[in-house]
């Protein structure tokens, strides 16, 4: 009897102990293996219990050395003395990996916009409405250019040019040659408007050269002649806006002066070689007056370009001693120049 109560316990705590190991096997099928890098789950090496009519068989390091037969019938022990031994277990059954979970594509779903916090959202622009460029987008302005002086201004101006003229001597049968061209510059300032201006002009004017040839004394001699002349001028202007046409006259006094050089016979002995000389004068003063059309630009908010075409006529002393004897007198003479200046005008 005592064996059989022994056999029934030991039988008792077998089933015990292979209901355990069986609950700790079936937790680790049911947890998830690790995926490999290709998204399939790797199959578990822990196998599902033994499924089977057979009686339960414990798990390997259980703590049970024996198990007892199902229908509770002693085991005897073996010769050797040794404990019994329990049955052999059964085939386990084949391993079913459950079906990998389909990754989601990130590919397959949209990415919403992304749009900065706080900004709403650009709005198409509708016919007929206007549209204008972002400020830090648009060009900076220079704003608008400063207006033209108006008023009362005095001004400075400065001028030069070419003349061609003619000369009116008392006598012209030792001449020989007369060069009429020269040139002229001179220096203005104005008080006015842009309208008119007037104001006082200092000129020197070039006359040209004579040469005469040689006298019955053996004698000859080159002068030149020019005038400085002080004028009063006004000049009008025909729009207040630049460019403009313009008339400009001029009224003043005019000084004439000469330089002459050549051979002189001393003594007035024909025979003795001549002797070179040079002798400058200045004569008498005359007058002077012109009439001039031009046109000014305005290149810079007080400066100003001028180009003008003049005629000038001049009154003089046509006497042989008009120079004190150096050259015979130059007479009135006529001038046309052509002219340029540039003109700046200071407000008041």
């Amino acid at each position: 009897m005592r064996k059989a109560f022994a056999a029934l316990a030991l039988c008792i705590a077998a089933q015990v102990a292979g209901a355990a190991a069986a609950r700790a096997q079936q937790a680790g099928t049911n947890a998830p293996a690790p995926a490999d890098n290709r998204g399939t789950p790797a199959p578990s090496d822990t196998a599902p219990p033994a499924q089977g009519n057979g009686p339960e068989v414990p798990a390997p390091g259980s703590g049970s050395e024996t198990s007892a037969p199902a229908n509770g019938s002693e085991t005897p022990a073996p010769a050797n003395g040794s404990e019994a031994q329990g049955p052999t277990p059964g085939p386990l059954p084949p391993l079913v990996a459950p079906a990998p979970t389909p990754a989601p594509n990130p590919a397959a779903q949209p990415t919403p916009p992304v749009t900065p916090p706080n900004e709403p959202l650009p709005q198409p622009a509708t016919l007929g409405e206007a549209t204008t460029t972002p400020a830090e987008h648009a060009a900076p302005s220079t704003g608008n250019a400063a207006p033209p002086p108006k008023g009362l201004a005095l001004g400075i101006e400065l001028n030069g040019g070419m003349t061609a003229g003619a000369r009116f001597p008392a006598s012209q049968a030792l001449r020989s040659v007369e060069e009429a061209v020269d040139g002229t510059f001179g220096a203005s300032v104005w008080l006015g408007g842009r309208g008119a201006i007037y104001g006082l002009s200092l000129e020197r004017t070039g006359l040209g050269k004579d040469h005469y040839g040689t006298n019955a004394n053996g004698e000859t001699m080159e002068a030149s002649y020019g005038v400085d002349t002080l004028s009063l001028l006004g000049r009008w202007y025909f729009s207040k806006e630049r460019p403009a046409f313009y008339l400009g006259l001029s009224v003043g006094a005019a000084l004439p002066d000469e330089r002459s050089t050549g051979t002189r016979a001393p003594d007035g002995v024909f025979v003795t070689p001549g002797e070179s000389y040079s002798c400058s004068a200045s004569g008498r003063v005359g007058g002077a007056a012109s009439a001039t059309a031009g046109v000014e630009f305005e290149v810079a908010n007080r400066l100003a370009i001028l180009a003008d075409a003049r005629a000038a006529g001049f009154l003089m002393s046509k006497s042989a001693d008009a120079f004190g004897g150096c050259s015979p007198g130059t007479g009135p003479a006529v001038i046309g120049a052509l002219r340029i200046g540039a003109s700046y005008r200071f407000g008041l």
